[in-house]
């Protein structure tokens, strides 16, 4: 009987001892489980944090991409081997066009092919420099490009990145400040040497006593400090207009055929000493302008038919609307104007080489000026030219609210 006590005592204490095991295994597996819960929250929270941190990268990533869209400068990046990554808007727009693509070909663009861009900003970095110049022949524009370089956090991979700014109007204005230096004090010249040479008459030849002569004299003094002043004034006017914006027109409603009508009276007396006859053709046109201002391009082109036409011949001009654009046509019979000359016609003091004395007659602003006038109001001036029906130029105006 002992044994049999002693047996059921160690079956008892080896079932106490499973029992125990089998509490502190449940134990251990319920603290298994919730770490392994937490462990799983804790990944999805970072996981959830790591994509709201991507969605907030990407969504920075396009603003700053939406902005250097809408940059008016080209911006270029390019990799540590110089080979371009990114361009914006403006950069494909002005460096990127005429792009090719081929299938047996690499895509080539101006940037790299008629530029060198990548060339040139290698050797502005190894020589040192920020800037260079680079013109479009084609387009006829020019451009500054500034070089910057972007360092990686060990501060051994070199990114450069190019500003491409079209400095085209800036050179514009100096080329225009060259011709006021230059071709001005040139045209200049003929009327201060006469009206010199005048005065010294007057001085030292006593012709002051000869009435007839100081006369003639005086009358020639008159007409050079008048065309001085007719010079003087249209450069001021034309340096005017070419900083105006259309909110600075005085803008008024008036009737374009009045104002023609007006122009025809103002000149009638220069069209009578070559024997010109005005032929007006036209009706009721209301525009919305700056009065003055299209008054004096008028004028200076209607002037310019009287100077160039043949004696005894007729100026036809023609005031309508097509569409909704006026229009005013002035037609002379006189030297015709070849092709290749129009483009420079509306040039600053350029002046026509095939109109004899006419042509020398004057500083060769009107028409620049005419020009400036109808593009500041969102117009244009057509030019034709040929032997049957004369030379024509055509001014366009918007009717209304241009």
């Amino acid at each position: 009987m002992l044994w049999l006590i002693i047996l059921s005592a160690i079956f008892l204490l080896l079932l106490s001892f499973l029992f125990a095991s089998f509490l502190r295994f449940q134990k251990l597996k319920r603290l298994i489980l919730s770490e392994e819960q937490t462990l799983e929250d804790d990944i999805e929270k970072a996981v959830m944090q790591l994509l709201s941190e991507r969605q907030t990268i990407k969504v920075r990533l396009s603003y700053f991409k939406q902005v250097l869209e809408k940059l008016p400068v080209g911006v270029v990046v390019f990799n540590k081997d110089y080979k371009i990554v990114y361009t914006n808007r403006f950069a494909n727009r002005f460096l990127m066009r005429g792009i090719q693509e081929k299938k047996e070909k690499k895509i080539l663009s101006p940037i790299e092919h008629s530029f060198e861009l990548s060339g040139m900003v290698k050797q502005c970095i190894e020589a040192c420099k920020e800037t260079f110049d680079v013109n479009d022949s084609e387009s006829k524009r020019s451009f500054r490009i500034t070089v910057h370089h972007i360092s990686s956090d060990d501060g051994k991979e070199i990114m450069p990145i190019a500003i491409i700014e079209d400095i085209s109007e800036e050179r514009r204005l100096e080329e225009f400040k060259r011709y006021l230096v230059s071709d001005l004090s040139h045209q200049l010249k003929t009327p201060i040497a006469s009206m010199k040479i005048a005065v010294e008459a007057l001085q030292d030849y006593g012709l002051l006593e000869d009435r007839e002569k100081s006369s003639r004299l005086l009358k020639n003094l008159k007409e050079d400090i008048e065309r001085l002043r007719e010079v003087l004034e249209k450069i001021l006017l034309l340096s005017k207009i070419q900083s105006y914006t259309k909110n600075e027109l005085r803008t008024e409603e008036f009737n374009l055929k009045n104002l023609v009508e007006e122009v025809v009276s103002r000149l009638k007396p220069q069209a009578q000493q070559k024997q010109l006859k005005f032929e007006l053709q036209s009706g009721d046109v209301m525009i919305q302008a700056d009065k003055g201002l299209i008054e004096e391009a008028v004028l200076n082109i209607v002037e310019n038919a009287v100077k160039f036409s043949d004696t005894e011949k007729k100026i036809i001009i023609r005031v309508g609307q097509k569409d909704r654009m006026a229009f005013v046509s002035i037609t002379n019979f006189g030297p015709v104007i070849e092709k290749e000359e129009i483009p420079f016609l509306f040039q600053r003091f350029y002046r026509s080489r095939k109109g004899g004395i006419k042509s020398r007659e004057g500083f060769g602003l009107g028409l620049s000026l005419a020009k400036n006038i109808i593009e500041v109001h969102s117009g244009s001036i057509d030019v034709e030219s040929s032997e049957e029906k004369g030379t024509t130029f055509t001014i366009w105006l918007p009717v209304k609210n241009f």
